[in-house]
């Protein structure tokens, strides 16, 4: 759905492919950070920056209104935790 609707606007592939994939992997941050079966971080760090997923993921979560201060640490937190296992993850991988 996202790759259609950018295509109607826009012909940059490379541009559509980055953002279709930020699209497909955004859940990866709860998945990860929950341990949930639905996490495949190797397969998301093909598509794309666990970085680039984080600040997305931030910014949908903070973007959202009616944060205090305790809500915000606590998806800060999160953020964190994604990239710390993501990574963890990651170099497991690279070590085998």
């Amino acid at each position: 759905m996202a790759r259609e609707f950018l295509e109607h606007f826009n012909e940059d592939k490379e541009f559509i492919r980055e953002v279709t994939a930020l699209v497909r992997w955004h859940m990866q941050i709860l998945f990860v950070v929950k341990d949930m079966p639905w996490q495949n971080v190797e397969k998301m760090d093909e598509e794309t920056s666990i970085e680039e997923i984080a600040l997305l993921g931030k910014c949908d979560r903070l973007g959202r209104g009616d944060m205090n201060r305790s809500n915000i640490e606590k998806e800060e937190k999160n953020v964190k935790a994604f990239l710390e296992k993501s990574k963890k993850k990651l170099s497991k991988k690279v070590k085998k």
